[in-house]
């Protein structure tokens, strides 16, 4: 399923658990990494700066580039892995989504990390990447102590549309890969709707959901849980991430209400910001197109 793993980096101490769970995904799957780091001139090209001021600032973030690559490289000997390395200019963002089209099938990130002026990746940069990247993004914030890369219990958030059709291929090739428990679960979001019928319905909706995910994946060997809980979404997640020790959060891109906040609203982004887990964003087919 994965074949080249992107692993975007500044060199910071922020993204070193991405680096490490995106180089134990390339080596399950023995895909080639590429680690890109971007040479962020910002605001230095906006304002009217000196030539020659310039130019050391760009030879300056040109070296700390090629620094966090060799880095990755050099971390990259506890595993068996290629790694190509490649350094850009330009924004950020832009930039990891124009490589990943050119050379990746998944981009495995941190989101804390420095970018123009020491910025966070968490803000315009890591949002942007998992909103317009055409390929899954795999984020990780850094924990102590780290997260650990065999992932033995994989949870994928579902709303039961087409829209979360690519996400539940993703979780389910996943978890055959890791020999991992799936665990699917469907939130019928208590914000939406107090009516008692509507909530009936939801609840009908999520145990068809859940259960066609659950069948797909136990056709393919893959062990699996079930379940349907009313409350906040992203409250929800984060309790059964805790009460089932999950390693992993999929979720998809492109669905109705509620699963669609949770990665292109303030659900994703709270909950790539606080889990404490990998969280791993799938576009449907249909977003990644257009």
């Amino acid at each position: 399923m994965y074949s080249d793993v992107l692993i975007p980096t500044d060199g910071s101490k922020g993204i070193e658990g991405a680096i490490t769970h995106g180089l134990a995904l390339a080596e399950r799957y023995d895909a080639t990494v590429h680690a890109l780091s971007v040479v962020d001139l910002g605001v230095f090209e906006e304002i009217d700066t000196d030539v020659s001021f310039l130019q050391s600032v760009r030879e300056s973030r040109t070296a700390a580039a090629h620094r966090a690559t060799a880095a990755v490289q050099s971390q990259a000997s506890d595993y068996n892995v290629t790694v190509v390395d490649a350094v850009r200019e330009g924004d950020p963002a832009h930039e990891i989504v124009s490589y990943a089209d050119e050379h990746a099938d998944l981009i495995a990130m941190g989101t804390h990390g420095r970018t123009g002026l020491g910025q966070y990746l968490l803000g315009s940069v890591t949002t942007s990447i998992v909103r317009t990247a055409a390929v899954p993004v795999l984020t990780n914030r850094l924990t102590d102590p780290p997260r650990s890369t065999a992932y033995t219990d994989i949870l994928i958030a579902t709303d039961g549309t087409a829209g979360s059709a690519a996400a539940i291929e993703h979780a389910i090739a996943l978890a055959r890969r890791y020999e991992a428990t799936l665990h699917a679960l469907y939130v019928v979001d208590t914000k939406l709707d107090q009516n008692l019928p509507v909530q009936n319905v939801l609840e009908q909706d999520g145990q068809r959901a859940v259960s066609a995910v659950t069948t797909a994946a136990e056709s393919d060997g893959v062990s699996t849980t079930k379940q349907v809980v009313p409350g906040i979404p992203h409250e929800e997640i984060r309790s059964t991430i805790e009460e089932r020790d999950i390693d992993l959060l999929v979720l998809g891109t492109h669905g109705r209400k509620g699963l669609d906040r949770f990665v292109l609203g303030s659900v994703a982004e709270r909950l790539i910001r606080v889990a404490d887990i990998p969280v791993l964003t799938v576009r449907s087919t249909d977003a990644a197109g257009e």
